[in-house]
């Protein structure tokens, strides 16, 4: 940046007076250039001037007080010649080898200004520039300016070259990818705010909001958001950050090495050039991309309203881990007092169940020491301290030991040591007795009723089983029993596991259910199967069925009239047989055959009985035709 050195002492009292020259190019904030040279270098890094009209815009700024060189800039909306006007030049760069790109004069010169869009520039529409370039055109042909530029070749040959120029301008300026580049390189601010600039709302909104809108330009999608402010919704701010962290620049980034593609001589080449010229400019997208991003990321770390929502998620994420903390402890306190109460419940059980015990042992102590006193009262066991008072038998006594209780035990001691006579003594004796007998024989009773209930139970729940067992045997299928029929033959009694082999060659049905069919089934005659010679027999006649119904004469013959004199007499194969037989007829024989073998002696009686309208010899000769016929198709 160019600065002012002054010096303090060199103003005069009565005024002011700056003295300033250039000097080195200095890192500095906050202060802003001024003077004729940094307007000419301004002026110079827009192209409306050239470095050899150097001399003329010092002089004229001396002579103008310093006015002149911000006259182009301030000029209304209009067409301006001057970036066009200085000269070509040479290049300053040293010459390299290869064919470098062009540089034509609409290149240094200000294409905007030369179509008065210099106001408008990036943001002019199609429409904009085809009109301006329409109104420029009519303005400043050549042969409009003819005639007052009669006999001066030198402005004549100025205004066609401001005429091409016009026309190269809109050539650019009308080509999408040729704007592109020009307004690409068009001068523009690349400083971005820093994070001290975000300390207030205020102050981040004004700078972000102006560097974002300054960088929106280059945007391939159209329109982009806005930063908007504090009160901007949470979605408005998300959709805002989303578009930037996937933004897309049309901001080329020519560089000064580049080939001329149009100068390519052939497919090949340009080919070459247009890859060379990819990877040149690679770099500078790059910087571009690494820029952008960093800024946004920046952006998202210091937004007020992202700071506030962060903090906000931060407390909530706090509050609920809180919560889940207090969840926690509740659970585990209240896991602890259950297992308090468990535990106390579990001591209190236990020594109820002491407590039991205890008062059973007591009880059975007092009941043997009663059973013994008994016994001593009646002289089946001898005591010193105690004599008998009444004999009586032995095992009687020993049935009213263990038919008592110890209450009615203690009665019968007591009545028995009482000054009773020996009679009574005895009758008392054989109430007791017959009480005992009576309790002796009532549970004798209970117990064989209990167990006839058992067995009459377990009788019962073998027959449901059986019968259970029984109906699935109607499941089975007349190939499975021909299977099985099979493998029984196949695998004789005697054969190593002899129901698992069976089990497995037939495979769909489980080792009991095929004990059951052979026990059940196929012993007792209920269930047979089909013999081979019927199976081959229905499997050729399933095949020889005709699959879809018959069509008739009429139908069949499209293209020919048909008529018919009189309905169709109906063949029967037949005709010979002294017995007709319909379809529903032979199906009937067909399953009663299957289901009553042989070996029965009333086979055909039950025959005829299942087909209903035919009589059993009937059956016999319709089966003899059926077995023919089968024969013969063999």
């Amino acid at each position: 940046m160019l600065l002012l050195e002054y010096s303090v002492e060199s103003v005069p009292a009565g005024g002011s007076e700056v003295y300033s020259h250039t000097c080195t190019l200095l890192k500095s904030y906050r202060k802003e250039a001024a003077g004729h040279i940094f307007h000419y270098k301004a002026l110079l890094q827009l192209g409306l001037v050239s470095d050899g009209t150097k001399d003329d815009v010092n002089g004229k700024c001396e002579s103008e007080g310093g006015d002149g060189l911000t006259e182009t800039s301030r000029a209304a909306s209009s067409v301006d010649f001057s970036s066009i006007q200085g000269g070509d030049e040479a290049d300053p760069r040293p010459a390299r080898h290869g064919k470098k790109k062009k540089q034509k004069k609409s290149k240094k010169a200000d294409l905007y200004a030369l179509l008065g869009l210099q106001h408008e520039r990036w943001m002019a529409t199609e429409s904009q520039i085809r009109s301006a370039y329409r109104k420029a055109a009519l303005e400043h042909h050549p042969d409009k300016k003819r005639a007052k530029s009669a006999g001066d070749l030198k402005a004549l040959q100025e205004n066609e070259e401001n005429f091409k120029a016009i026309q190269d301008a809109y050539e650019t300026l009308s080509d999408p990818a040729k704007r592109r580049e020009f307004d690409s390189l068009d001068p523009f601010d690349d400083s971005l705010p820093n994070e001290s600039q975000a300390v207030d709302p205020d102050d981040f909104f004004k700078h972000f909001g102006a560097a974002f809108k300054r960088n929106s330009k280059w945007s391939v999608k159209k329109p982009v958001p806005d930063l908007g402010d504090m009160e901007t919704k949470d979605a408005d701010v998300d959709a805002f950050y989303s578009f930037w962290f996937s933004f897309k620049s049309w901001r080329e980034f020519p560089h000064p090495d580049e080939e001329d593609v149009e100068a390519a001589e052939c497919r090949e080449e340009r080919r070459w050039i247009e890859r060379h010229n990819a990877k040149l400019r690679e770099k500078g997208r790059k910087d571009e991309i690494r820029r952008i991003n960093e800024f946004v990321d920046l952006a998202n770390r210091v937004d007020p309203r992202l700071v506030r929502r962060r903090q906000e998620e931060r407390l909530e994420k706090e509050r609920q881990k809180a919560e889940k903390e207090a969840a926690r402890q509740r659970r585990i306190e209240e896991e602890i007092a259950a297992k308090e109460l468990e535990e106390k419940i579990r001591l209190e059980e236990e020594a109820a169940k002491q407590e039991a015990k205890k008062q059973r042992q007591i009880e059975k102590k007092a009941l043997q020491k009663e059973r013994s006193k008994l016994r001593k009262l009646t002289g089946i066991q001898s005591s010193d301290d105690m004599s008998p008072c009444v004999q009586y038998p032995v095992d009687d006594v020993e049935l009213i030991c263990s038919q008592m209780d110890l209450m009615s035990l203690q009665r019968l001691n007591a009545d028995l040591a009482s000054e009773s006579s020996e009679e009574e003594k005895l009758q008392v004796l054989k109430t007791v007795f017959e009480e005992a007998l009576s309790l002796e024989q009532s549970d004798k009773k209970a117990k064989e009723t209990a167990a006839k209930s058992a067995v009459l139970a377990a009788k019962k729940e073998e027959k449901e089983a059986l019968e259970k067992r029984l109906a699935n045997l109607d499941q089975w299928t007349a190939e499975e029993i021909r299977l099985l029929n099979k493998a029984l033959d196949k695998f004789p009694p005697g054969t190593s596991r002899r129901w698992e082999t069976i089990q497995g060659y037939l495979r769909t049905r489980t080792t009991e259910e095929i004990i059951d069919m052979v026990k059940y089934g196929l012993k007792s005659g209920k269930y047979t199967a089909p013999s081979a010679e019927l199976v081959i027999n229905e499997k050729k006649k399933a095949k020889s069925q005709p699959q879809s119904a018959a069509t008739l004469r009429q139908e069949s013959f499209t293209d020919v009239s048909v008529k018919q004199s009189a309905p169709a007499k109906d063949v029967d194969s037949n005709d010979s047989s002294p017995y007709k037989w319909s379809k529903e007829e032979e199906m009937k024989l067909v399953k009663a055959l299957k289901e009553f073998p042989k070996t029965l002696e009333d086979r055909w009686d039950r025959v005829a009985a299942a087909v209903g309208t035919k009589t059993k010899v009937a059956c016999a000769i319709r089966f003899k035709e059926l077995k023919k016929s089968v024969k013969a198709k063999k």
